[in-house]
This record gives C-alpha cells, sequence and structure tokens, in this order.
C-alpha cells in the first residue's frame, strides 16, 4: 500500500521536503492560474490531483504553446483563488509528489479542514480526472460529489458545452477530457489489448482501448458481460482511425 507523502515548504527557503510525514506541513498559496493549479509564494505550482477542469486562454510562451480557453473557465479559476485566499495549506501528495511537468501533485486541505478538490467538485466547478496509482477510497467520494453537482447542474454542469455526450459526438472533442455515455455493443481481445465497441460497424467509430498493459486490472469488471449494458466512461478522446479512449484503469468507468 502506498503511503501519502507530505510535502513540506519552508517559509524562508522554498526548499520543499517530500517523503517525511509532518502533519503540520503549511504552504502559503499565491493565486490560481486556473480552476486546477495554482502557485505558492514560494514560486512553485501546484496541481490538484484528479481533477480536470475548464481551461482558461493561455498565451504562448518559451516552453508552451498558446491555449484557447474554454466557457466557465475563469470562473472557474475565480472559484479556486476564493477557496485559497487567506489560508494556509497542506498537500498530501501522489506518487513522487511532482507531475512531468514538475508540479506538486496532490490533494489540498485547507488549515481549518477543508478538502479544496471535494469543494470544486461539489461547487461543479470541475470533473474527476483519475489515475491508476489514485486512492480508490478517495476517488469515490469525489466522483459522489461530482455526480451530486451533475444532478443540481451546479457551475459547469449548467452548461452544455460539459454535457455528457454520445459516441456519436466524440468526433466534435478531439484532443478533449469529456465524460461519454453509451451501450456496450461488443468487447474483443486482440493478443491481450482489449476493445470495447459501441457501434455493430467498429471501423472508423468511437471505442475503448485497454493496452494489454492494463488489461488485467479491468478483470473483476468482467468486460464481456457489460455487452448491452449502457456505461459512462471518462478519459481524453484520442484520434487513431477513430475516436478513442484509452483506459488505464477501472474507476473511468461507471455501469449504468
Amino acid at each position: 500500500m502506498r503511503r501519502p507523502l507530505f510535502l513540506v515548504i519552508t517559509a524562508f527557503t522554498g526548499f520543499f521536503v517530500s517523503g517525511i510525514a509532518l502533519a503540520d506541513a503549511e504552504l502559503s498559496p499565491a493565486g490560481a492560474i486556473n480552476g486546477k493549479s495554482f502557485t505558492l509564494v514560494s514560486g512553485d505550482t501546484v496541481r490538484l490531483a484528479g481533477l480536470e477542469a475548464p481551461n482558461v486562454e493561455e498565451k504562448a510562451d518559451g516552453m508552451h504553446s498558446a491555449r484557447l480557453g474554454e466557457p466557465l473557465g475563469e470562473e472557474a479559476k475565480a472559484a479556486l483563488h476564493a477557496l485559497l485566499a487567506g489560508h494556509k495549506l497542506r498537500i498530501d501528495s501522489v506518487s513522487t509528489g511532482r507531475d512531468r511537468h514538475n508540479r506538486m501533485l496532490g490533494q489540498v486541505y485547507r488549515d481549518d479542514g477543508l478538502w479544496i478538490q471535494g469543494e470544486m467538485l461539489k461547487e461543479g466547478w470541475a470533473m474527476v480526472y483519475s489515475f491508476p496509482d489514485d486512492n480508490a477510497d478517495v476517488v469515490k467520494k469525489m466522483l459522489a460529489l461530482e455526480h451530486a453537482a451533475q444532478t443540481e447542474k451546479r457551475g459547469i454542469w449548467a452548461n452544455p458545452y460539459f454535457r455528457i455526450i454520445t459516441p456519436e459526438e466524440t468526433p466534435q472533442f478531439v484532443n478533449r477530457f469529456k465524460i461519454v455515455e453509451g451501450k456496450i455493443l461488443s468487447v474483443h481481445d486482440y493478443h491481450g489489448h482489449i476493445y470495447v465497441n459501441f457501434s455493430e460497424h467498429w471501423k472508423g467509430n468511437f471505442a475503448l482501448f485497454i493496452s494489454r498493459k492494463y488489461a488485467d486490472a479491468f478483470a473483476p469488471l468482467n468486460l464481456p458481460a457489460l455487452v448491452g449494458k449502457t456505461i459512462r466512461v471518462r478519459g481524453w478522446i484520442d484520434y487513431h482511425a477513430a475516436p478513442v479512449i484509452n483506459l488505464t484503469h477501472p474507476a473511468q468507468i461507471e455501469v449504468e
């Protein structure tokens, strides 16, 4: 069982120590970058683990290309800023505590105990974006908060752009993180790779792909037994001869 790490930044140097369990570790936020990340007074950047939020418009710089904004991106950023303002923070990190962009990564809590990820989901300013090494119990709590916000159409869920889409709509959302709902019509195993199809004529149509690297993790779901059932699946929509979501862990699938 992976044990959470606590990241500590000292008030004077900005130096952080990972892998040390210090319950009183506190960080000072400087401001939100968007609805899923923020800066610290130390100059470091923190990425809220397990969340995806609307993009804000970003101009190109020496390291990053320009990014178009999405509906309610600025509102999500403002919501995160308001939650952080005037508080010290603690981060329970995941994995190494850093993502591929060298941002601190973890579940974030305010000094009054408020769970930042939970509040962003509760208010409807973010959706769940989990990974294989995330704590399964935490992901379940996050999904429950997301579902409640969806039902009550809070935040982003009141905007049609963030609706749950059908398999037929996926070509419109390539390179976007979306939740897709549809009926499974077939499941195929090809040399250990698994394909989940939503159309009788599967060539050129949306599918789910599970690499043999992750296939064992899906065994408890018994995917062939789900043929004929409606599921919801979440992830980034890629395009390889057809729209596809690459699955890495079972929390990406919800059976209706």
